[in-house]
C-alpha cells in the first residue's frame, strides 16, 4: 500500500499546488500519515463530517440523523452513516441553490410553475444556510494558517494575514 500511494503522488512535481482530501476508512490514518510524511497537504474528512453531525446547531433535516442517533450507530456502520448524512446535506443544499439559480435566470420565463413556500420554510432555509456558512468559516479558519505556511509564508506574515 505505501508504495502504491508513493507511486500515485510521484508525478506531481509542484507539491505546493497539490491538495489531497482523504476520507479515512479503518486503515486510513496510516495512509494519512504517509501522505503528510511525504510533504503533501492532506485534509482528512471523517472528523469534519462527524463534528458537523454532532454540532449543537445541527438539525436532523440537514443530515437525516440526529447527533444522538449518530453516536448510537454501531462503529462498523459509522462510515455508511456519514456517507448517508453527506448525501442528505448535499441534496438539501442542491435544492436550495438550484431554486435560487432558477429564480435569478428564469424569473422572466419560468419553465415550471412557482412552488409555494411558507414563512416557516423560509426561516428553516435561512437557518440551514447560516449553519453551513458558519461551519465552513470554522474549517477555513482552522486550515488557512497551515495553507499559508505550506505556500512558504513565514509565521509572522501568516499572523498578520490572520488578524
Amino acid at each position: 500500500m505505501p508504495e502504491a500511494v508513493r507511486g500515485l503522488l510521484a508525478p506531481y512535481w509542484d507539491l505546493s499546488a497539490l491538495r489531497i482530501c482523504y476520507e479515512a476508512g479503518p486503515i486510513g490514518y496510516d495512509t494519512y500519515r504517509l501522505i503528510t510524511s511525504l510533504g503533501h497537504a492532506c485534509t482528512e474528512m471523517v472528523p469534519t463530517m462527524k463534528s458537523w453531525i454532532a454540532h449543537r446547531d445541527a438539525k436532523q433535516r440537514l443530515f437525516g440523523i440526529t447527533a444522538t442517533a449518530y453516536c448510537a450507530v454501531d462503529p462498523a456502520k459509522k462510515a455508511k452513516a456519514r456517507k448517508d448524512a453527506l448525501e442528505k446535506l448535499e441534496a438539501r443544499f442542491e435544492g436550495t441553490f438550484q431554486r435560487r439559480h432558477d429564480c435569478i435566470h428564469n424569473c422572466d420565463r419560468p419553465k415550471v410553475a412557482g412552488q409555494p413556500i411558507t414563512d416557516a420554510q423560509v426561516e428553516k432555509q435561512i437557518k440551514d444556510i447560516e449553519f453551513l456558512v458558519a461551519l465552513c468559516d470554522e474549517v477555513f479558519l482552522q486550515e488557512f494558517p497551515a495553507y499559508l505556511i505550506g505556500l512558504g509564508f513565514s509565521v509572522p506574515v501568516r499572523n498578520q494575514v490572520m488578524v
